[in-house]
């Protein structure tokens, strides 16, 4: 669905979704590593990379939000993306 054909009803439900996906998904993994967030001794490892437990947690997210259809929302259709528009873009991020 591009944006040309997209009401402000659709754009709703798109963004009601997304913030419902983050409830669910994101906030308890966001919670589940808070130690990691409050203190940068946990949150890179000895190597200076960032811990397992923050690389797992952020690549089972964007398997998460892709299977859910939010990973690439604003990407190109011939991208394989949904194409959605600027308008969208600027609403998510306003809210």
């Amino acid at each position: 669905m591009t944006n040309e054909v997209m009401t402000k009803a659709d754009e709703d439900d798109v963004i009601d979704g997304l913030f419902s996906f983050i409830d669910r998904k994101v906030m308890p993994l966001q919670e589940k590593l808070r130690p990691f967030f409050e203190d940068s001794r946990l949150y890179f490892s000895d190597n200076g990379h960032e811990a397992d437990e923050i690389v797992a947690a952020r690549k089972q997210v964007r398997i998460d939000s892709a299977a859910a259809g939010y990973y690439n929302l604003f990407t190109p259709v011939e991208l394989g993306g949904s194409g959605l528009g600027k308008r969208l873009m600027v609403r998510l991020t306003a809210s």
